[in-house]
């Protein structure tokens, strides 16, 4: 059974046409591999004059709309890409995500590319097991497998574990960042308030002072027990054990849901799927209060998207975590496009950034 349906945006007019189809069988075989199919293989190499090209431009779309997935072949230098960039602007559009090949070229140092794409790497093959790891079925499992067992193996030192292997300087700054996030907190977590992913329960001691309720909400049991006991002395907080992703949180409907650096562990489908049911959970008028991982990178750069991170413990225990660092206003747009508008946001002064939203 087929996991994924691929479309393959490439050259268009101007190449020789034995080569382009030589390109074109290589991204065959390299989908066959993962149990995915180009829904455009059937497609003979492009060779065609402009009046052509319009003609075939409404089926093109409809191949398009009904993938999972657009890979553009931009690595050629000397090739025509028109056709191409059009494309990736139509997956973006239908929030189809992009998977970009630039080859040798300068295509890295596109903006245009850079915010289009949610992994740009060199070669065909690196683009190929990206796709395995992040978007067939099996790799999402492995993805959020791997996640929770991280996560339940720090529990226990979680909170102090980055401030240990950090300078002095960093960890002050950390404090400073930090503390813009909890003024945050004080100003929209007021009412009745989930939070998604409480982990230790840092943030949560800071909602507790703020708000009439909170629900908290996490899926690692030794997570949950140490935000028991952080937070034991708060009459005004409960705790559900869950899936966010698979199991409802009840039918209560919250003046403010706070999730904080946990979109950015998802992966990219999932994250839009996890603010449409945080929508439903909201009051008409409530807010959405995000803060996660923003990117540094001054200009762009290969290997974008979704960074690939392992963690090792000295008893030989390994994990590997995704995470995304947003660039831009990636996030914001996320966040528009599941139902919010968006009323105020910002950035920290290094590593994050945060987005109140209303739902409408």
């Amino acid at each position: 059974m087929t996991e994924l349906k691929l479309y393959l945006a490439r050259a268009e007019n101007g190449r020789p046409r034995s080569e382009i189809a030589s390109r074109h069988e290589l991204f065959i075989s390299l989908a066959r591999s993962i149990n995915a199919v180009l829904v455009n293989s059937n497609e003979e190499p492009p060779q065609r004059t402009e009046d052509e090209c319009w003609n075939t431009l409404e089926r093109d779309l409809e191949l398009l709309h009904t993938s999972d997935l657009l890979l553009a072949d931009l690595s050629r230098s000397d090739y025509q890409y028109i056709e191409a960039v059009f494309q990736i602007a139509q997956a973006v559009s239908r929030e189809i995500p992009v998977v970009s090949i630039v080859g040798d070229t300068t295509f890295f140092e596109c903006p245009c590319i850079q915010f289009s794409s949610e992994f740009i790497c060199r070669t065909p093959e690196e683009a190929i097991r990206y796709v395995k790891a992040i978007h067939t079925h099996s790799g999402l499992a492995m993805q959020l497998d791997s996640m929770k067992q991280y996560y339940s193996a720090v529990a226990h030192c979680y909170h102090d574990a980055w401030t240990q292997q950090a300078s002095v300087h960093d960890v002050e700054l950390l404090e400073v960042e930090r503390n813009k996030l909890r003024d945050k907190l004080r100003v929209f977590a007021h009412g009745e308030v989930c939070q998604l992913g409480i982990g230790t329960g840092d943030w949560s001691e800071t909602i507790c002072r703020t708000c009439n309720r909170m629900l908290g909400v996490e899926q690692s049991t030794a997570m949950l027990n140490e935000a028991r006991c952080r937070l034991e002395h708060f009459q005004n907080v409960r705790f559900l054990q869950c899936d966010v992703l698979k199991d409802d949180i009840g039918d209560q409907a919250f003046d403010c849901v706070v999730v904080f650096f946990l979109l950015s562990l998802l992966p990219r489908r999932l994250q839009a799927q996890l603010l449409r049911k945080i929508r439903g959970n909201l009051r008409d008028g409530g807010t959405l209060l995000v803060a996660d991982s923003r990117s540094m990178r001054s200009t762009p750069s290969v290997g974008l998207g979704r960074t690939r991170m392992q963690q090792r413990f000295a008893d030989g225990r390994r994990f590997t975590l995704y995470k995304d660092h947003f660039p831009g206003q990636t996030l914001q747009t996320l966040i528009e496009r599941a139902g919010f508008d968006i009323t105020q946001c910002g950035t920290g002064l290094t590593w994050f950034s945060w987005v109140a939203a209303r739902k409408c």
